[in-house]
């Protein structure tokens, strides 16, 4: 009996350190990269198919700069970098008639997630603005003294 109890003894600390020597220790996870992993980006994100974004017509850098002027005007207040995406040129129903828009979505860029600030339309070969309202899908004409007038 008592060579039966030490085999089983001899057995089981056998299977236990020769369990524990066979398993490498693992790495502690950094903190940072287990919060990353379980953080979601926001739905304000950068499309998945960034095929959506054209390049912009050489020669219209001033079309960009009219909306990046707008842009920074009407949301002073955005932070981290500030991009554009130019989606390309559509025909929109402005103020009565049918005008060719270049359109843009403005985004910002911090802490590795672009959030989307807004969608901006740029009539071709006129200094007219609009701002797509998110929740109507219209286009709104922006003026700098209207958005400072209403801030007030």
């Amino acid at each position: 009996m008592k060579i039966r109890v030490s085999v089983i003894a001899v057995c089981l600390a056998a299977v236990m350190f020769g369990g524990c020597a066979s398993k490498p220790a693992e790495k502690p996870e950094k903190i940072s990269e287990t919060a990353a992993a379980e953080t979601e980006a926001p739905e304000e994100s950068l499309p998945e198919d960034k095929d959506s974004f054209v390049k912009l017509p050489k020669g219209e850098e001033d079309q960009l700069e009219a909306v990046s002027e707008a842009a920074h005007s009407a949301f002073p207040d955005v932070k981290g970098k500030k991009m554009f995406a130019f989606k390309g040129t559509e025909q929109l129903e402005l103020d009565g008639a049918e005008q060719d828009c270049y359109i843009f979505d403005y985004y910002s860029y911090k802490s590795k997630i672009y959030t989307k600030i807004a969608t901006l339309a740029k009539s071709v070969g006129e200094e007219s603005i609009y701002m797509l309202d998110e929740t109507t899908g219209e286009y709104l004409p922006y003026t700098a003294s209207t958005d400072a007038a209403a801030d007030q």
